[in-house]
Parts: C-alpha cells; structure tokens; sequence
C-alpha cells in the first residue's frame, strides 16, 4: 500500500524490499512496476524490509510500513501515526463488538513484529483492564539466540536504540542488535515498536510467543476450515487462539486480528511444506 503513496501523489517512489526479507514478498514487488515505482533491493545487515530505506543516504521521505519509526513514534501513551491512521478501523471494531455480542470482548490477539497492526487493535481499549490483550512474537525455530525473533516475550531483552527509537531490543553484551529469525518476513525484527514496550511495562498487554510450526498448523487450519489464506504473520495469532481456547468459558468473547492476506506467503509455505506450485 505504502508504494502507492508517493505515486499518487505524482512523486517518485522508490521502494527497498529486503534482499531477504523480499523471499516473502515478491508479489508486491511484482506490482511495483504497474505503479511506476522503483525497487532496490537490501544486500547489507539483516536484508530485511527496515533495513534498506533507513540506512541508505537518500535525499527525500523516507515512509515506514511499521510502528518504527526516525520521529514521533514515543512511549509517552500519546496518539501516534500508526494509532491515528487506524482510528476508523477501530471504531468499526467497537461498532462491530457492540453490535455482534452486546458489547462484551474478553480476549484480543494480535501479531507483533514491529507492532503496527497489534498497536491499532489494542489502542482503543488500552484503558479497558478487563480484557486480557495477547501480543504474539515469532517463537521461530527455538530459544537459542538467532532462533527466533521474540523482544517483549525474551527476558533476556533490554531496551536501546533501533532506527532512531528508544525501545526493546534484541542485542549482545556490548549493546549490538542480534539478527533474529521468523519464517514470518513481517514478524523478522530485532526491536519493537515504543508503544509496545510502554505497554509491556505497564502489564497492558501480555507478550508471548508461538514457533514457526506452530504458525504453519494455524495456517493451513484457517485455510481449511473457513477457506481463508492468512499472512504467515497473522497465523502467529491464530496459533495462540488454539493455545487459549482452552481456558475460556462457553460464553466469553475473543478478537483475532488477521492482520493480511496470505497470497504472498503460499510458495514460501508450500516450500517449507514441501509441495510444488
């Protein structure tokens, strides 16, 4: 969506999907062209979608597609861009709860990578202490440093700087940022965004995490049961309503926020699956 911005509004638009980060999303990249927008590919640290246009020198705008961002993204419990851009989206949610049950809500999930989908599905209800809200980090292939991409939900994580903002992050005893790992392109982050980590600390929303595995079985369960393809990122979530659905009662409501659609993730997980497509 982002690199439909500057071209709309008659500017050239120059667009940096991770050299890596990019194996996920090559159909958005596809696209580029049709929308008179250049790409240039990250071939230096993590080659991820962050990466590129926040280190390169370019004389211009520079427009994160996540709650991480140079200026205006703090953890003092201010409106931010991310919350203020997503402003109608929650208020159909709180039309949509108030009209489906009444009004109650018990559970939220979300995933979190940078944090800027989970950031519009909890602000709203901040306030709200009686819903229990879930942030779900990518648990990856395991605990081992490299492994995985958890921030809020790794106890070895302390905050520092990332990309010109003061939050958690994942880094060494000399405060270098650690590279992560997700099967999830959106979820491989080593920090998080400011609101999640105020949030963090002040217990209003409860970080866990959920393997790749884990995340492939919920995938393919929407896909089967409602014919559904979600993005690999928002099967992280799905994956956790599995884990909870347990400890709920009959009459208790839970939102899951589906983050995206899956059409950019179905070769990586047929790769990983082992099927051919």
């Amino acid at each position: 969506q982002l690199q439909a911005v500057p071209v709309a509004g008659g500017q050239k638009a120059f667009v940096a999907p991770g050299g890596r980060g990019g194996r996920e999303g090559a159909q958005q990249v596809v696209g580029l062209p049709a929308l008179a927008a250049h790409h240039h590919k990250a071939q230096f640290g993590q080659q991820l979608f962050q990466n590129r246009h926040l280190l390169d020198q370019v004389i211009g705008h520079t427009v994160a597609g996540g709650l991480v961002a140079l200026v205006g993204l703090v953890a003092e419990g201010r409106r931010t861009q991310v919350p203020r851009n997503g402003n109608g989206v929650r208020l159909v949610r709180r039309q949509q709860i108030q009209q489906e049950t009444g009004g109650r809500l018990d559970y939220m999930i979300a995933c979190v990578g940078g944090g800027s989908n989970a950031i519009g599905t909890f602000y709203e209800f901040k306030d709200d202490a009686q819903i229990k809200k879930f942030g779900v980090e990518a648990a990856g292939r395991g605990p081992a440093i490299g492994d995985n991409a958890q921030t809020l939900s790794n106890p070895d994580s302390r905050p520092g700087v990332l990309h010109g903002a003061y939050s958690y992050l994942a880094q060494d005893e000399d405060g270098q940022v650690i590279e992560v790992y997700s099967i999830s392109a959106g979820l491989d982050y080593p920090g998080v965004g400011p609101e999640h980590s105020m949030f963090h600390e002040q217990g209003v929303v409860e970080y866990v995490g959920i393997n790749d595995k884990e995340a492939l079985d919920a995938f393919q369960l929407l896909c089967r049961t409602e014919g559904i393809i979600p993005a690999v990122e928002s099967s992280h979530a799905l994956a956790y309503l599995e884990k909870l659905m347990p400890s709920t009662k009959p009459e208790e409501v839970v939102v899951v926020t589906l983050s995206g659609r899956g059409d950019k993730d179905v070769q990586q997980v047929a790769k990983v699956l082992g099927e051919e497509i």
